[in-house]
């Protein structure tokens, strides 16, 4: 089957996406764009991977979650959550869960924009399997969104609002100027020294809670030249929870 030259979205309306959650399957299908050959699998849960086929010396991973500051009932919130996440607060370096993978060589990151929140790494091929189960099962816990945790962290997320780049504040104006009925966009998209100092551990787990779901989340791999390498690459365990 052969598609335009652009890649899909995950989360875009897909007829497999129903049939996945019907038939308790999981329904994959196989595309080109350009040059690459792709496959986007769909599971009962919800949850999507999006994969161009083809194997490379780094296994490059992202998690993307469908919640971004527009879905903040404090602003701040999606930001904030993403430092706890992802951050070993009291390490200042990445979650416990990458550290295995540091001697490996990693790379990692994270952001959150209006729309999504990305948790991204990319390592060896060989550690590939390795930074998937990170992702998938840092992104489904809330075992370390605590009150001190989220204590060590506020300096950290209030430094970050004061120190707005140009870029943001030039992208927050513009949300402004052409959203001008809707109030979301008015706020600062980072959150403000108010929002953040009052915001609660509280506020973040029922985010957590409400948004962090299967069914909001999609894998976007590259480095992997196979649909039976992505799932081996995935641990049994987690691989039943993603039905």
């Amino acid at each position: 089957m052969s598609h335009p030259a652009s890649t899909p979205s995950p989360f875009a309306f897909h007829p497999l996406d129903i049939q996945a959650k019907t038939t308790g399957q999981i329904q994959t299908e196989r595309f080109s764009c350009g040059k690459d050959q792709l496959v986007w699998m769909f599971f009962p849960s919800g949850f999507q991977i999006l994969a161009p086929l083809k194997q490379l010396p780094t296994v490059d991973a992202s998690l993307v979650i469908r919640h971004g500051h527009f879905h903040d009932v404090l602003e701040g919130t999606a930001h904030a959550l993403e430092h706890l996440i992802i951050k070993d607060v009291r390490m200042e370096g990445p979650h416990p869960l990458f550290r295995p993978l540091v001697r490996h060589g990693l790379e990692w990151n994270a952001y959150t924009n209006w729309e999504r929140t990305l948790y991204w790494g990319k390592t060896t091929h060989r550690s590939g399997a390795l930074l998937i189960q990170a992702l998938l099962r840092i992104v489904n816990s809330d075992d370390l969104l605590t009150a001190d945790r989220l204590e060590k962290e506020r300096p950290a997320i209030l430094q970050e609002c004061r120190g707005r780049t140009e870029e943001r504040r030039i992208n927050d104006a513009l949300f402004r100027e052409l959203y001008p009925h809707i109030p979301r966009f008015h706020t600062a998209s980072l959150g403000s020294v108010d929002t953040i100092s009052r915001l609660q551990i509280e506020d973040l787990r029922q985010a957590h809670k409400e948004h962090y779901t299967l069914g909001n989340m999609a894998l976007v791999v590259e480095g992997i030249d196979s649909e039976s390498a992505l799932l081996e690459a995935i641990s049994p365990d987690l691989l039943t929870l993603l039905m």
